[in-house]
């Protein structure tokens, strides 16, 4: 892992012997007496970081009395020594707390920092207690024993009932119990398929829903989208107290467990991961955001999309029962996305009728047919017609206008943030006016950005986005950043959209960007320091050009764009111009975007796309950061200035010194200083041809930096008398 010491014991060892490394108080004290590594040493620091969270204590990295006394309290707490109030995080004030899963959970720790490796739990145990712990939780209930006859389908030997009645199948039906109907009364029945896939009457329309809602429920917990069989017989009419004309029999669910069918083997994450299932997700998250109707058509239609895929994925096209457990599975998963939101998973449930279509045997269905075919025809017709209308206004238009642009993409308009916590408008606004004034940081063509604080302290960047705007950064900063996740790149923690506004909510780099440490007069970036901000810009670049999805071109490589931290680690930001190349592409056409003195020549002119175009952006940068000259955002002079005298420098006509940043004073590494120029110099090359790749300029400056922490470290030391390519002198 990136940052971190890492050892690896063979699979024949349980322990090994090595040089202890220090990790202040996350250290078992056992392993840094012996040296004897085992996977207890990891269970021990694992165990010091849960009691911080618990106590919401932060002890300093090297403060062994702090963390004995951390580690005591704890003890005394969990024996009953000290009441369990001394160990609750005051910020929480006890109103957030459930006293039961703390003391759970303290003991689980306790445990795990004890003196001796053979009293420490193995990390599997840990896992499965803090498992049992959250369930506990999340279904509001306790643990109680398994009759016998049941023991063999668990893996533990406690079951979690809600407070609510468990039906005796392991479903909690405490967030959505089951509505009856009146059309269970109606003297003639009529026959549906409800959801394109069950013969059955309208009273039983409920029964989907109902048991859709629960299986979404223990999705999220189990992972399985169904019940093994045995459980699924068991959740019988008691379900359906209130209505006795209605169970899983009479409604034609009998066969909605697991192995029933190659459709009921489909995992939660087998479905929501796949790339069919975007649709869904989205077109059923649109309910609140356009018109009921049309949101649930697309809804529908998109379910029934993914529910195709995955028939013919596995084969099962033309069977009735798959089509049906399909469906099914695809309902289920969709439902998981929602839960958190009442409004929507409702309006999602009240979409799903739409899916029903009427039994061929009614003797209404051919008039009803007959009728839907008039109304196709009509709906066709008209839109035929429509189009017709808009083609010849655009093509009048775009004559007028003579050849100009007239149309902009429109931003895509999300319900929520995809894989991000969605913020509410209040939450931003408490966030942003946290102290007595807004705290302005800077502002960009996209938007305007202030300093926040979350309640939870954590201090954060939120964007807020000009109503103005029609450019389509918003959607790209969300589509591409909600994806990616690195060291090296600012990482995008949710999104507001409400009432007309956009907001995007960012971690919080406190060093500002690049371009006001190069260019302040105070403070001066050391050799070290920008050789290791380069550095981590091409980690940053290479990960998103070698993006596992496909290649993601940034378009906007500047120095304002790059973050810098509390340590001056560098993170690349602003993905408001990226674009992502197909796998099977390796260049896009594409309208021309960017910052004008970072831009790649080539790219204005043919407005071919490629991972070249960063390239030459990194190299501008790179060049900046050599010299300390900035170059001017839309002077292309200024550009063209500083990469001829870059080439003339690498070619031996002007000394390093006439490049060398003048506030420098003389401490670089000169050999590492032409190493970087000479690359900076292949980066800007007018051709993309000449350009070297990513891959090429992270290995240059690995070394580089390698060597240039060592050539440093060689200089403080009085000692040390190196004869060699650094000239060091002693």
């Amino acid at each position: 892992m990136l940052g971190m010491k890492e050892s690896k014991v063979g699979m024949e060892e349980s322990k090994v012997f090595g040089d202890v490394l220090e990790n202040g108080i996350y250290t078992d004290p056992q392993y840094k007496k012996s040296g004897l590594l085992t996977c207890a040493t990891d269970v021990y620091s694992f165990g010091v970081i849960m009691l911080q969270v618990l106590s919401g204590i932060k002890i300093p990295h090297f403060d062994e009395d702090a963390r004995h006394i951390l580690l005591t309290k704890a003890k005394n707490v969990s024996s009953g020594k000290l009441p369990m109030t001394e160990f609750e995080d005051p910020k929480l004030k006890g109103k957030q707390i459930n006293v039961e899963a703390l003391k759970s959970i303290l003991q689980i720790a306790v445990n795990c920092v004890s003196e001796t490796r053979e009293e420490r739990p193995t990390i599997d145990k840990v896992y499965e207690e803090l498992n049992n712990t959250w369930r506990l939780m999340t279904n509001n209930g306790w643990p109680i024993n398994v009759p016998p006859d049941i023991n063999s389908n668990f893996n533990s030997k406690l079951v979690w009932c809600p407070v609510l009645k468990c039906a005796d199948c392991g479903l909690n039906f405490t967030s959505s119990p089951y509505k009856p109907t009146g059309e269970c009364i109606a003297i003639d029945q009529e026959m549906i398929n409800e959801w394109d896939s069950f013969p059955t009457t309208r009273c039983c329309q409920n029964a989907l829903n109902f048991f859709s809602h629960a299986l979404a429920n223990q999705a999220i917990q189990q992972g399985n989208l169904f019940l093994h069989r045995d459980q699924w017989g068991r959740c019988t009419s008691g379900s359906f107290k209130h209505q006795p004309s209605v169970s899983i029999s009479k409604c034609g669910l009998d066969h909605l467990y697991q192995e029933s069918s190659r459709c009921s083997t489909l995992s939660l994450t087998s479905v929501v991961q796949n790339q069919n299932f975007k649709n869904v997700w989205y077109n059923c998250s649109r309910f609140n955001s356009s018109n009921f109707d049309d949101a649930c058509r697309d809804c529908t239609s998109a379910i029934k999309s993914t529910r195709d895929h995955f028939l013919e994925q596995l084969n099962a096209k033309d069977n009735g029962t798959e089509r049906a457990i399909c469906l099914v599975a695809v309902v289920i998963s969709a439902a998981t996305t929602k839960l958190n939101d009442p409004s929507l998973i409702d309006d999602f449930f009240r979409c799903l009728p739409g899916l029903n279509t009427l039994d061929k045997s009614s003797e209404h269905y051919i008039k009803i047919r007959y009728s839907l075919a008039k109304a196709l025809v009509a709906i066709v017709l008209a839109t035929f017609g429509m189009m017709m209308v808009i083609f010849l206004v655009k093509y009048v238009t775009r004559n007028a206008r003579a050849g100009r642009k007239l149309l902009r993409s429109k931003p895509k308009m999300f319900p929520s943030c995809p894989g991000l916590y969605t913020f509410s408008k209040a939450e931003i606004e408490n966030a942003i006016n946290y102290g007595d004034e807004k705290k302005f940081l800077g502002r960009g063509s996209a938007g305007q950005v202030f300093k926040g604080v979350l309640p939870s302290g954590q201090v954060v960047a939120i964007k807020q986005i000009y109503r103005s705007n029609t450019s389509d950064s918003f959607s790209r900063e969300l589509e591409n950043l909600s994806r990616v996740r690195h060291p090296n790149l600012v990482c995008l923690f949710g999104c507001c959209i409400e009432d007309g506004e956009q907001y995007l909510v960012y971690e919080y780099c406190s060093a500002g960007n690049l371009a006001q440490h190069l260019l302040r007069k105070d403070m001066v970036l050391s050799w070290e320091q920008r050789v290791k901000i380069l550095r981590d810009c091409a980690l940053a670049l290479r990960y998103l050009h070698s993006y596992i999805d496909g290649f993601i071109v940034h378009r906007d490589i500047k120095l304002t764009n790059i973050l810098l931290t509390e340590d001056l680690d560098a993170k690349l930001s602003d993905f408001g111009l990226a674009k992502m190349l197909g796998m099977e592409e390796s260049k896009v056409f594409t309208d021309v975007r960017g910052t004008i003195g970072y831009m790649d020549p080539e790219y204005m002119s043919n407005a071919k796309l490629t991972c070249a175009s960063d390239i030459y952006s990194f190299g501008i940068v790179a060049l900046q950061v050599l010299s300390g000259q900035k170059v001017i955002e839309l002077d292309l002079d200024a550009r063209d200035q500083l990469t001829r005298k870059a080439k003339d420098v690498s070619m031996g006509k002007r000394g390093l010194k006439d490049f060398e940043d003048p506030r420098l004073k003389g401490e670089v590494n000169s050999v590492d200083f032409e190493s970087i120029l000479q690359i900076a110099v292949l980066c800007v090359a007018k051709s993309s041809k000449g350009r070297p790749t990513i891959d090429v300029v992270v290995e240059e400056m690995e070394k580089v930096l390698k060597n240039t922490l060592t050539y440093f470290e060689l200089r403080k030391s009085s000692t040390n008398c190196v004869n060699g390519p650094y000239d060091i002198k002693c």
